[in-house]
């Protein structure tokens, strides 16, 4: 399954900003569906490299209604401890993929796996946003 990487851009400054795919990487899912965070990791260490990141970075996956992968991007780049998760972007992002669904991932270089407090305020307003836009957030991993 090819899995396209977007960027967005803009013309010009005041333009409207649209999304570049940037690149597209072919990766094997089985049953063509992110349906678990196992399958979701893997694809965005396919993608991103997660795994081998020295800063913080945040992605999203977004998926179509049978969660197939519509695209991923990277929506954060912070320092070794924290990167702050832009919550409008990641709900402007996915519509302009015309998802239905997204989940947000981000590393931890120290390998520390456990959530952070703001790991899960960012969770929280994940939610409370999804409830209004009917853009499902399936899993913040």
């Amino acid at each position: 399954m090819r899995v396209p990487i977007y960027e967005v851009k803009r013309k010009a400054p005041l333009e409207p900003s649209y999304l570049f795919e940037s690149r597209a990487v072919e990766y094997e899912l089985r049953g063509q569906k992110v349906n678990n965070p196992t399958k979701a990791a893997s694809l965005a260490n396919a993608l991103f490299d997660v795994a081998h990141q020295a800063d913080e970075h945040g992605y999203i996956l977004v998926l179509d209604h049978e969660l197939r992968p519509l695209g991923a991007m990277e929506v954060a780049h912070g320092s070794t401890c924290r990167c702050t998760i832009p919550i409008r972007e990641i709900f402007s992002r996915a519509l302009m993929m015309d998802g239905e669904c997204f989940i947000l991932l981000h590393n931890h270089p120290n390998g520390y796996p456990k959530p952070s407090k703001n790991d899960i305020e960012v969770t929280k307003h994940l939610v409370a946003a999804s409830e209004l836009t009917c853009i499902t957030f399936l899993d913040h991993i």
